[in-house]
């Protein structure tokens, strides 16, 4: 005889939902950044260029837009037009309201970040050689999630339409093969805006401003799924 236990089956456990991260991107700004409308998300990227002349006026302005913005987490690199921040490093204690990355990483929301002012085609960061920014990127954590550079890799996004000159960095765009982050930001060639993907890596040229000197592009957004 067969008794009947009173035991609850066992449940399986249900799926753990994923959490998702929305990032805003943004690049090229050049002291606009106050006519922008912004979607809001977990975490901003400003990927360089934020002023024209380093004006220090300017720069405590865009900080103190930063803290007036509704994301939880903020980061931002120079660009070639911000190259105060590499000639005198005091300027660096101004953005308060952000993580501020030259060559260096910060963990946010889950996800390693790391950040370079550094451009193939001028020197206000320096690393003006080839084998130099070879060196740089090597220093990559492999871990890293999203890159963060105010140029372009070589061969992505990196042109005006209709032209086949290229402006972007092959040492840069090595290094992005070899790591496959899941997410490249960067600006700098304002024509390139827009976003292309490989199989492992969404590609972003998040540049804003226009051929009229005016705010032309729209921040770009996407959702990226913590594992």
């Amino acid at each position: 005889m067969v008794s009947k236990s009173n035991r609850t089956p066992k449940q399986d456990n249900p799926p753990k939902a994923h959490r998702r991260v929305r990032v805003v991107c943004i690049s090229d700004t050049h002291e606009l950044h106050r006519d922008l409308a912004l979607p809001d998300g977990d975490l901003l990227i400003h990927a360089g260029d934020f002023t024209f002349w380093n004006h220090v006026s300017k720069i405590r302005d865009f900080n103190d837009w930063l803290g007036e913005l509704p994301h939880r987490h903020k980061v931002v690199i120079p660009g070639n037009h911000d190259r105060a921040f590499n000639q005198d490093p005091r300027f660096r204690a101004m953005i308060t309201n952000a993580a501020l990355l030259i060559n260096e990483s910060v963990r946010l929301c889950g996800l390693n970040i790391w950040g370079s002012p550094v451009t193939c085609d001028d020197d206000a960061f320096g690393y003006t050689k080839r084998d130099e920014r070879a060196r740089l990127y090597a220093s990559i954590p492999a871990d890293t999630h999203i890159l963060i550079t105010h140029g372009p890799p070589y061969g992505i996004l990196d042109r005006e339409p209709g032209s086949r000159k290229r402006e972007g960095c092959t040492e840069l765009r090595l290094a992005v093969m070899r790591l496959q982050p899941r997410l490249h930001v960067f600006g700098h060639v304002h024509a390139g805006y827009g976003t292309c993907h490989t199989e492992r890596t969404l590609f972003v040229n998040a540049a804003l401003l226009g051929w009229t000197g005016d705010i032309e592009n729209r921040p770009i957004v996407m959702d990226i799924t913590l594992q």
